[in-house]
């Protein structure tokens, strides 16, 4: 996530919102990366259920940016 959309603030609100509408996102720093990185679990998804996902996970990192 940019630094200039992402403060640590709104990374914070980014895990969060990621984790209550149930997307399984690991973050950077579970695989040596920094907390703006991130990485999301696919699996074996449908893809009717990875569009979903997707729309999700935009919307939440559309929440989650600072309006600069």
């Amino acid at each position: 996530m940019k630094e200039t959309k992402f403060d640590h603030q709104q990374i914070e609100k980014f895990y969060a919102l990621s984790k209550q509408a149930g997307i399984q996102i690991a973050n950077g720093e579970w695989f040596g990366e920094i907390k703006r990185f991130f990485r999301l679990g696919f699996g074996y998804m449908e893809i009717k259920k990875l569009i979903i996902t997707l729309e999700k996970l935009t919307e939440i990192l559309k929440k989650s940016a600072v309006n600069k």
